[in-house]
């Protein structure tokens, strides 16, 4: 039911995962390499993650 779940069901495992802390806050970047898809999410408390933006890679 989380944003991640949601996004893990159809797409699968990422390819890649990568942690970055930003001004506006710590984001977890996803890579479907396949997909030529990224997906951003921004922390919005302890350990939950919401989906701020897809990329196109």
């Amino acid at each position: 039911m989380t944003d991640r779940g949601k996004m893990h069901i159809p797409y699968g495992k990422p390819d890649s995962t990568k942690r970055e802390d930003r001004d506006d806050g710590p984001f977890q970047i996803w890579s479907y390499l396949d997909l030529k898809k990224g997906l951003a999410f921004r922390e919005q408390g302890f350990g939950e993650f919401k989906l701020y933006r897809t990329e196109n890679l």
